[in-house]
């Protein structure tokens, strides 16, 4: 899941460093800027949101063992 969303997130920064160059007009330095938050913030939301969904084993409570 983490592998599709860096993927998604490097995709996704590299579209924005395209629309950034072309529509924009604010140089190459925000234009990497745009890549690095969103090539990086898509991947970090999408682990955000899942450990807010699906908590961690650790946080659930134990079994009490079985004496005989």
């Amino acid at each position: 899941m983490m592998i599709a969303a860096f993927l998604v997130g490097g995709v996704a920064g590299l579209l924005g460093f395209v629309a950034t160059l072309l529509l924009a007009d604010l140089g190459w330095g925000m234009a990497i800027g745009v890549y690095f938050v969103i090539g990086y913030g898509v991947p970090l939301a999408v682990f955000a949101a899942t450990s807010l969904t699906n908590p961690s084993q650790a946080s659930l409570a134990q079994p009490q063992m079985v004496r005989r």
